[in-house]
């Protein structure tokens, strides 16, 4: 007799690591967006268009990896050499952009405290 996984461990488990995934998303979602506005008022652009490169970047971050498995399912190597690459640079801007802002709310933090 086969259990199936999702009776064996409880649909109240899936469902409660699923919202905490999906929270923790929201959260690098936020972080990655501000941290990108705060890159781009300098360079002369809108606040809107940092959030919107941030949350497109986010996004891409979270998509390429399922991106990059189907395509190794069918054989296709030359595109996930090229999304794997990209995915690296967008996680590099992205963790980047995250340091960025935290560090920022930190030093303001300490400034305010002293």
């Amino acid at each position: 007799m086969v259990i199936n996984q999702c009776e064996r461990i409880g649909w109240p488990t899936i469902l409660g690591l699923g919202a905490v995934v999906l929270s923790m998303m929201v959260l690098a979602l936020c972080m990655t967006a501000t941290g990108t506005a705060r890159f781009m008022v300098p360079m002369g652009y809108d606040i809107k268009v940092g959030y919107g490169v941030g949350a497109t970047l986010e996004l891409a971050k979270e998509v390429l990896p399922v991106a990059v498995i189907a395509l190794w399912a069918r054989q296709a190597r030359s595109l996930v050499l090229a999304l794997g690459a990209a995915w690296v640079c967008v996680v590099t801007f992205s963790s980047l952009a995250t340091h960025a802002t935290v560090m920022t709310a930190i030093s303001s933090i300490e400034r305010t405290g002293t």
